[in-house]
């Protein structure tokens, strides 16, 4: 019984083959789109899972430069405030105390998740070195506790002290990009440490320069 049961499915089997050879030498065209949709078919559902990974990635190495366990406060809002613009410009500035005010209230709460608040303010100006000059740069300031709370790492050089901070010397840290522009001639921004840019003609003294960072969801370079 069992012999039999195996020589009948060889000749279905052997039958099924013979049926599908027939039909592929007589529908020949017919056959070949059947498989190259088949194939187009695969191959797309496994470039949308790359491209879906794809922007996963770009997506979670953006936040790490916002930082999870950061919380921003500001005036204007990151997206354009369109007809409200009026309303965040009758905003009250936020003053570089209201840090001091909430460390205060961090020291007396042992409890708070909140631990530290560093004020910084971003303006644009133009920075130059020797003939070389770029316009329109983000610049920031803020004190040395900065250096707890940024999510760029310094590729070389170091970050200003408490000190250097309270006694007004005029250092600045270079991101990646703008090093490359200012030192085009270098082969390590390393070299640059030390040297000395001027920021809306104000000497300033190069103390590191940042890893590249990139940017945020595509839009925008923070380097």
């Amino acid at each position: 019984m069992k012999r039999s049961r195996i020589k009948g499915f060889l000749i279905d089997l052997d039958e099924s083959a013979r049926i599908a050879a027939e039909q592929l030498r007589e529908h020949k065209v017919r056959s070949l789109l059947t498989a190259l949709g088949v194939i187009i078919g695969v191959w797309a559902v496994v470039l949308i899972g790359l491209g879906i990974n794809g922007l996963d990635s770009v997506f979670q190495n953006s936040l790490k430069i916002l930082g999870s366990d950061h919380y921003y406060v500001q005036k204007f809002p990151w997206r354009d405030p369109g007809d409200k613009m009026r309303e965040y410009v009758n905003r009250r500035d936020i003053k570089e105390s209201y840090a001091d005010e909430i460390n205060d209230a961090i020291a007396e709460s042992p409890q708070s998740l909140l631990q530290l608040a560093v004020p910084v303010y971003r303006f644009r100006r133009g920075i130059s070195r020797n003939d070389i000059s770029v316009s329109d740069i983000e610049v920031s300031a803020s004190w040395a506790e900065y250096a707890y709370i940024t999510t760029a790492s310094i590729a070389h050089g170091r970050f200003f002290t408490k000190e250097e901070e309270m006694g007004g010397q005029k250092l600045v840290i270079l991101g990646s990009g703008l090093a490359s522009a200012l030192f085009p001639e270098e082969d390590n921004w390393g070299t640059a440490v030390g040297k000395e840019i001027k920021i809306d003609r104000i000497d300033f003294r190069v103390i590191a320069v940042l890893e590249q960072q990139g940017s945020f969801l595509g839009v925008g370079e923070n380097d």
